[in-house]
C-alpha cells in the first residue's frame, strides 16, 4: 500500500508495455489510498495517463493528460487516458471516495476514451468536477460510466457526481517528445483564447505555480496556465 503521498510537477511519457496492462503514466495501484496527484503531465504512454486501480480517497486534479492508451500489444482492457477501475475478476471493489477535478484530458485514436469509470468505481465516486474532456477522433466515445458510453457531454454530466465537465477544444500545441524540456512544456498549455484558464476552481493544494513554474493568478484546468 502507498498512502498519504503527494505526486506533483512530473512529466511522464513514452512508458512501454505490450504484454500486460501496464505502461501507465501515473498509477495509484491497489490499496494506494489518500494520495494527491496534481500538476503532472502524462502523454504518449502505452497505458493510461493516470489510473486509480482499487485505490480510495485520492485526489487527482490539475493534470494534463494527452494521447495515452497507445496499447501496441492490444493487451490493455481499458483503452483510456484517465481511468478509475477495480479488479472485477475478484470483486475487490476498493475504488471509492476518489476526486477527479480540473484535469485537461485530450485523447487520440479510434476506440480510446478520455475517461473510463468501471461499474464498481462508478457506484462510489465522490466527485468528478470541472474537467475538460476531448477526443481528436470524431467517431470514438468520450466516456465510459457503469456500462454506458458516449460522446454527449451533457449526458456524461447527468451520470456522474460533481460540477459539470466541459468538452471545449483546448487548442493544444503539442511539440515532439524530444522538445519536452524547459520551455517546451509550454506547448501543452491551452491555446490563447481557449477560455480554459478562466474556469478552474481552486484545487486543494498549497501551490501558486503551474508545472512550468509560471505563477498563477487563477488555477487553470490542466497543469499549465494558458499559453500566450
Amino acid at each position: 500500500a502507498g498512502k498519504h503521498n503527494i505526486i506533483r510537477f512530473n512529466v511522464v511519457y513514452d512508458t512501454h508495455d505490450n504484454q500486460a496492462g501496464d505502461g501507465n503514466g501515473i498509477e495509484l495501484d491497489q490499496w494506494c489510498d489518500d494520495n494527491e496527484v496534481y500538476f503532472n503531465l502524462a502523454f504518449l504512454n502505452d497505458g493510461a495517463g493516470i489510473v486509480i486501480f482499487d485505490g480510495a480517497n485520492n485526489i487527482v486534479e490539475n493534470n494534463t493528460i494527452y494521447g495515452n492508451a497507445r496499447d501496441p500489444g492490444r493487451t490493455h482492457p481499458y483503452p483510456a487516458d484517465l481511468l478509475v477501475v477495480s479488479d472485477y475478476t475478484k470483486h475487490v471493489d476498493h475504488a471509492y471516495g476518489n476526486i477527479l477535478r480540473n484535469n485537461l484530458v485530450n485523447t487520440v485514436g479510434k476506440g480510446r476514451y478520455a475517461i473510463y469509470v468501471d461499474d464498481f468505481a462508478s457506484r462510489h465516486m465522490r466527485e468528478i468536477s470541472n474537467n475538460n474532456l476531448t477526443s481528436e477522433t470524431p467517431d470514438s466515445n468520450l466516456y465510459f460510466w457503469h456500462g454506458i458510453s458516449g460522446r454527449d457531454i451533457a449526458r456524461w454530466n447527468a451520470l456522474k457526481p460533481g460540477r459539470a465537465d466541459s468538452a471545449d477544444p483546448p487548442g493544444l500545441i503539442v511539440p515532439s517528445a524530444a522538445d519536452q524540456v524547459g520551455v517546451g512544456f509550454r506547448g501543452f498549455a491551452p491555446g490563447k483564447g481557449s477560455g480554459l484558464g478562466e474556469r478552474g476552481i481552486p484545487p486543494l493544494v498549497p501551490t501558486q505555480v503551474d508545472l512550468a513554474g509560471t505563477r498563477l493568478s487563477r488555477h487553470p484546468i490542466g497543469a499549465f496556465g494558458p499559453a500566450e
